[in-house]
């Protein structure tokens, strides 16, 4: 009968693993340290969060939704008067009816449209518009960072969300049918 590695007498156990030390943690220096200099650190690292140029472009598109909804009248989810940026004319998005820019987002993006080959009219692109939605949505998140403390009715944000889904689901198969 074999002996078994345990019952051999001249068998060597390994010693057991020893554990890795523990990393040295730097202590958190918030004690020394005033309110107002950790604000300005995170301000800082939430400064660093998107591309300068990604931002740069959502304010130049969603200036477009504005400019367009203030050519064509349709103020009612807008406020005018405004003097900090970003705005266009002073007009910028009431943020609290969210669920109502869905579709002045929508009819902009319906507003553009492109010539075929064949002479036909279609809407622009699914790729060129969501660009606008993007933009909007963008600001709005930005709109909401820096307003935490605010009251959001989470069901008007839902609405935009499914509202600019279905329109552009419906772009996507308009574009899958030509």
């Amino acid at each position: 009968m074999p002996i078994r590695r345990h019952q051999d007498p001249h068998y060597e156990v390994s010693p057991a693993p020893q554990p890795l030390p523990m990393p040295i943690r730097r202590h958190h220096d918030s004690h020394h340290v005033s309110p107002t200099e950790i604000r300005k650190r995170r301000k800082v690292t939430t400064d660093g969060r998107y591309n300068k140029k990604y931002v740069v472009n959502n304010i130049r598109y969603a200036k477009q939704v504005v400019q367009w909804l203030v050519a064509v009248a349709k103020t009612s989810t807008l406020k005018s008067g405004l003097m900090i940026q970003p705005h266009h004319d002073g007009w910028w998005f009431k943020w609290q009816k969210i669920n109502e820019i869905a579709n002045d987002v929508c009819d902009y993006c319906s507003s553009k449209r492109r010539k075929l080959k064949c002479s036909k009219s279609v809407n622009e692109s699914k790729h060129n518009l969501s660009r606008c939605k993007t933009a909007v949505s963008h600001c709005f998140c930005v709109y909401r960072i820096e307003h935490a403390d605010g009251v959001f009715d989470h069901a008007k944000v839902e609405t935009y969300k499914m509202t600019c889904k279905h329109f552009f689901d419906s772009i996507k198969k308009q574009e899958n049918d030509l």
